[in-house]
């Protein structure tokens, strides 16, 4: 006869340094660091000492485990996961491997993260691009809003994920087959997302996430 096993409980609380002076909540500009990424943070800085004493899975198999683990969290694989510093360089990383023809047009919307206008904006005179700010027609941006801004020279959507209310209208499941028809990229930055529901990178089928 089988043993039932106790789901193991964690309290999340105890898992962050304790903010007894104030009630942060700029965690999109500086994120606190929880105790464990610490811990692996000061890890790896002791292996960067004496590199020479250590083997290269020492510094291969982390990275290797996280796209791994990635991979598994959002439905895709892990050759297809690249690890940056963070989502500007994300972007720029698919700014630069995109191939681009003059007169090509990006669609971003207004009141986005500065990522959007820093990594795209300069490609206007760099490579003859066309970017394109989109406003609400309502209150409130959708997904509406930025179809009907394409036009035949389309050749990229970028918003973030968790701007404003620009998670809702992208996790609609009407915006993929009108997007895919069309055949244009679409780019999510999410470093800074939370959805209350479960999704995968299969599901909404980024381009570019």
């Amino acid at each position: 006869m089988g043993t039932a096993m106790t789901p193991l409980q964690t309290d999340w609380r105890q898992e962050w340094f304790e903010f007894e002076d104030a009630t942060y909540l700029n965690v999109s500009g500086q994120s606190p660091m929880p105790r464990v990424s610490l811990r692996a943070v000061q890890s790896a800085m002791e292996a960067k000492k004496y590199p020479h004493h250590k083997p290269d899975s020492t510094f291969f198999e982390v990275p290797n485990r996280i796209r791994a683990s990635i991979a598994r969290l959002i439905g895709g694989k892990a050759d297809e996961i690249a690890l940056t510093s963070g989502a500007s360089a994300g972007a720029a990383a698919v700014a630069y491997g995109l191939t681009w023809k003059p007169g090509d047009e990006i669609i971003t919307a207004m009141g986005e993260f500065p990522l959007q206008y820093t990594v795209w904006k300069p490609m206007e005179e760099r490579e003859g691009l066309k970017l394109k700010i989109v406003s609400p027609r309502d209150r409130f941006l959708t997904a509406d809003d930025l179809i009907a801004a394409m036009t035949p020279k389309t050749r990229l959507v970028s918003v973030s994920l968790g701007a404003s209310m620009m998670a809702r209208c992208w996790m609609r499941r009407a915006w993929l087959p009108r997007v895919t028809r069309r055949k244009r990229c679409y780019c999510w930055t999410s470093a800074n997302a939370a959805a209350p529901c479960r999704w995968t990178s299969l599901s909404l089928a980024p381009t570019f996430w």
